[in-house]
Order: C-alpha cells, then structure tokens, then sequence
C-alpha cells in the first residue's frame, strides 16, 4: 500500500510508513507491525505527548 500511494522502493518507505501509524494510533489501534520500529516508537512517543497535552 505504501509502496503504491508513494511509488518509492522499500527503503525509502519510511515517512509513509510513520504516517500510516500515527492514523493508527489516532483511529484507537493499540498494536503496529513495522520495520522501522525506533523510528515508529518515536513518532508514536510524541504524537501520544501532544494528544495528551
């Protein structure tokens, strides 16, 4: 899906990658499969700070 919506090849899927868990996140997912997981932690760290700001 990502690979589609950005035409880019897998290692340089990162940013579409993070997109899709912070809608995750923001949808009520508790669980995300990813690759890119500190990068992911990170993301899902400082958008859960601002939404409970």
């Amino acid at each position: 899906m990502i690979g589609l919506a950005l035409n880019l090849p897998a290692d340089e899927r990162i940013e579409g990658t993070i997109a899709t868990t912070i809608m995750g996140l923001m949808k009520g997912c508790c669980f995300f499969r990813v690759h890119n997981v500190k990068e992911n932690k990170r993301a899902l760290l400082m958008s859960e700070a601002i939404l409970n700001a």
